[in-house]
């Protein structure tokens, strides 16, 4: 099902960023019907490869009208989720891919587009037949510790000049969602680490933001990784503010398979939802509750079809302020001609505020090799009830009383129940249909829908 952002909008873009996804899926529809090519000779090096990938969502479902809080209504958005790449493209190691989507809204815009979409990925990168050099140059997602998830246009670097030393390096512009740049808006950082691959690793890494004529973010992270004992896993990372000069989030866990049927794992962490957002972010403001978090694992899969999952969590926001979560997870899995997951979920969940108790039932089965069918039925019960904000609307539709999360006159449940069914057309080809009810403090009664047409295909080529 297609998600708003948070917003409750998707973003405009210019016609450069709706061309490039017209022109992939061109790209793409003149590649994938061609059959497949003969396979190099042996003695001509790397073949190249040629793959791609469409999903198309046909999706209906209720929303609320903001033009009319007090009213429903359906939309009907068509999405268009493309990759195309290729690998070895006229010399080892050379590849390019391109990753992006396109939407149509037909009908109740609500403000919104006719026609949106983006290019999420769109990089030339090439890495040496011996991993000693790696490059991207594009729009890209840099992930390192400290830099978390950053999206850009720009370089990104990676080096292993020797001794099990590992260098990255990157630096580009942040684009918005409507294609434009500004010098002013750049990501850079770097990081170093000793990385023999085979026991751990520990690395030192630095990632800056710069906005608005300002530094607006700049952190310092260390991470490390150690598995000299067969089996335990101990691995985290501590990240430093360079701003203000104080410590800013850590997360550390320990994990052990004492017997193939079992694990067992720990962790702790401190996090500050602000810490990762750069200064001239207004959602700073929303994001002060600074927590730690202290948790455990333990998991069972037996050699046959049992399977049981047990975590508890505790939360401490400061003061007064606690909170944890408690979860409980058989399942039951079977294989052969037919092939299952069934299984069930209790989860209870609090916080300072409020609290809920979950009871989930789920399967998956396959009574064919091509068939799938999946239930999925999840109720909440809250600790204190929820005033959903279409109900409040509803009885003030002006909005004279302030809203409420909690309190009187609201609702003490929640259900949602899924149903899927999919079928693989042929190698690569998959179509599948949703149906899920909900009803919650917002919706007395939700649907909504979803039809998904896969296609993907990988060829190689002389």
């Amino acid at each position: 099902m297609v998600k708003r952002r948070a917003s409750g909008r998707w973003c405009r873009v210019t016609d450069l960023a709706l061309a490039i996804p017209g022109i992939v899926l061109a790209v793409a529809a003149v590649i994938a019907p061609v059959p497949a090519w003969a396979e190099p000779a042996a003695t001509s090096g790397p073949a190249t490869r040629v793959y791609g990938s469409t999903t198309t969502f046909m999706t209906v479902g209720q929303v609320l009208d903001p033009n009319d809080p007090t009213s429903r209504v359906y939309q009907f958005p068509i999405l268009e989720y493309l990759t195309v790449g290729a690998d070895n493209v006229g010399v080892p190691g050379l590849s390019l891919q391109f990753r992006g989507f396109g939407m149509i809204q037909p009908t109740n815009q609500l403000g919104e587009n006719i026609f949106t979409g983006d290019l999420l990925a769109g990089t030339l990168s090439y890495r040496d037949p011996k991993r000693r050099v790696e490059a991207r140059l594009g729009r890209q997602l840099v992930t390192t510790i400290a830099s978390g998830l950053v999206q850009m246009d720009g370089v990104w670097v990676k080096v292993r000049p020797g001794a099990n030393i590992d260098l990255q390096a990157y630096g580009g512009w942040m684009p918005d969602a409507e294609f434009h740049h500004s010098s002013d808006r750049v990501a850079f950082g770097a990081r170093i680490a000793y990385d023999p691959w085979d026991w751990g690793r520990i690395g030192l890494a630095y990632a800056g933001e710069h906005d608005q004529g300002i530094l607006s973010r700049s952190s310092l992270s260390l991470d490390y990784a150690l598995r000299r004992v067969r089996g335990l896993e101990i691995a985290g990372w501590v990240a430093m503010d360079g701003l203000v000069g104080a410590f800013q989030e850590t997360g550390n866990s320990v994990s052990y398979k004492p017997h193939r049927d079992w694990r067992v794992s720990v962790d702790y962490g401190f996090f500050n939802p602000a810490a990762r957002l750069p200064l001239t972010s207004i959602f700073r403001v929303f994001t002060d509750a600074r927590h730690h978090k202290v948790g455990a694992e333990v998991a069972w899969r037996s050699p046959g079809m049992l399977g049981i999952d047990l975590s508890g969590r505790y939360f401490n926001y400061g003061g007064d302020g606690h909170g944890y979560q408690l979860g409980f997870k058989p399942t039951l899995r079977t294989k052969g001609k037919v092939s299952s997951v069934s299984g069930i979920e209790v989860a209870r969940l609090r916080n300072p505020s409020n609290g809920y108790t979950e009871a989930r039932v789920f399967t998956s089965i396959r009574p064919h090799r091509i068939f799938e069918l999946t239930l999925d039925i999840d109720n909440f019960f809250y600790d204190e009830a929820v005033n959903g904000w279409e109900a409040w609307r509803r009885a003030d539709p002006n909005g004279v009383t302030a809203y409420h999360y909690t309190g009187s006159g609201g609702y003490k449940r929640s259900h949602v129940v899924g149903m899927t069914a999919g079928v693989d057309v042929c190698h690569g080809c998959r179509v599948s249909g949703e149906v899920s009810a909900t009803v919650n403090p917002d919706f007395t009664q939700r649907w909504a829908g979803l039809l998904k047409f896969q296609y993907a295909f990988s060829k190689k080529v002389k």
